[in-house]
C-alpha cells in the first residue's frame, strides 16, 4: 500500500509540476521513515549558481578540455614529425635571429621540450602531484642544457 502511494506522489509531482520534491535521506527509505522536503526551485536555484560558478556545466567543461587537449596534442605530433624529419636528413636548415644562426634541430628540440614543460607545470598546478614536479624539474634542466647548447653553436656564448 505504501509502494503505491509513492508512486501516485512520484506521479503527481510528475505530470502536475509540484514544486516540492521530498528527498529520502539514505537510499531506500521511505518517506514515512524519515525525508527533508525541499523545495524544487531552490534546488534548480542552486544548480544555476554552481553552473555560473564553474563556469559552464560538466559536459562543456569536458568538451572544451577535450577540443583543448587535441589540439595541443595535434601541434606536438606536427613539431615531432617535423624532429623525426630533421633527424632523418629529410629536411635541413638553420633559423636567423639577429646575427646569429641557431640549427632547426635545436630549435625543434627546445619547441618540444617547452612543450613538455608547460605541460608538467599545469599538471602539477591542478592537480598537486609531487611526480610532475619533479619531472617538471628535470626537463627544466634538460631544456637549460638545449638553450646553451643553441647559444654556444650559435657563437653568442
Amino acid at each position: 500500500m505504501l509502494q503505491i502511494v509513492i508512486f501516485s506522489l512520484l506521479l503527481l509531482t510528475s505530470l502536475l509540476g509540484i514544486a516540492i520534491i521530498i528527498v529520502t535521506s539514505k537510499l531506500g527509505s521511505w518517506i514515512l521513515d524519515g525525508g527533508v522536503i525541499m523545495n524544487k526551485e531552490t534546488i534548480l536555484q542552486r544548480s544555476r549558481e554552481e553552473t555560473k560558478k564553474n563556469k559552464g556545466d560538466e559536459l562543456e567543461t569536458r568538451n572544451k578540455d577535450k577540443s583543448d587537449h587535441i589540439a595541443t596534442s595535434v601541434i606536438f605530433i606536427l613539431i615531432l614529425i617535423l624532429n623525426i624529419l630533421n633527424y632523418l636528413h629529410v629536411i635541413d636548415g638553420s633559423i636567423q635571429i639577429g646575427a646569429s644562426t641557431l640549427s632547426l634541430t635545436g630549435v625543434l628540440l627546445f619547441l618540444i621540450l617547452t612543450f613538455v614543460v608547460v605541460k608538467l607545470s599545469s599538471m602539477y598546478y591542478y592537480l598537486r602531484m609531487k611526480k610532475y614536479l619533479v619531472m617538471d624539474g628535470l626537463m627544466i634542466l634538460v631544456l637549460l642544457m638545449i638553450i646553451y647548447r643553441m647559444f654556444i653553436e650559435a657563437g653568442v656564448l
